[in-house]
């Protein structure tokens, strides 16, 4: 699937930092953090997609099995300087009032709203911190995005609690954890 347009417009807006002093005072904020990460998706998707000649799974775009927050923080941060240093010859600042830390932090903390999705949690649970995504799911399987941060995803397989219908007493049995683009199928 192709990386939508819009949101490959958005990619050199937020990776030429440092050039507003609103910018530079800017709280790092769940929105900040959400425009960074989608731009920062969206590069790596689109150097992946060069790299390989094919198109990239923007469903699924960044998947790591340790350490996901501070893998996808680092690797976005050498697309960023790479694109900068091409086109501009200047690496990139922190002026949207996030350092790597606070990116790390904040990604972090909501991977780790995933990780506590577990085998044997309800359903119920999942609704704290996700609310279920759009897309083809079959009965028992769904795909869920994290309510703070828009680009975490789960996919979750359920053990249903009785009958076809799905429940709130629906048992988890296993779940992925990834970044990706929201499925509008």
């Amino acid at each position: 699937m192709p990386i939508p347009s819009a949101i490959l417009a958005t990619v050199p807006l937020l990776l030429t930092l440092g050039t507003s002093a609103s910018l530079l005072q800017a709280a790092c904020t769940d929105e900040v953090q959400n425009r960074w990460l989608q731009g920062c998706l969206a590069t790596v998707a689109d150097s992946q997609q060069a790299a390989n000649g094919l198109a990239v799974d923007t469903d699924r775009v960044f998947v790591a099995e340790r350490d996901l927050a501070g893998s996808f923080v680092r690797l976005c941060e050498e697309k960023a300087r790479q694109v900068l240093l091409a086109k501009y010859g200047w690496p990139p600042a922190a002026a949207d009032g996030c350092s790597t830390e606070k990116r790390v932090e904040w990604l972090d903390a909501c991977v780790q709203d995933a990780r506590a999705i577990v085998p044997g949690s309800p359903r119920r649970a999942i609704a704290d911190h996700f609310m279920a995504e759009g897309g083809f799911t079959e009965i028992g399987q769904t795909g869920f995005g994290h309510l703070r941060c828009s680009m975490l995803k789960i996919d979750v397989t359920f053990r249903l609690g009785g009958g076809p219908a799905e429940s709130p007493d629906d048992v988890v049995q296993s779940v992925e954890t990834y970044l990706g683009f929201t499925a509008f199928d």
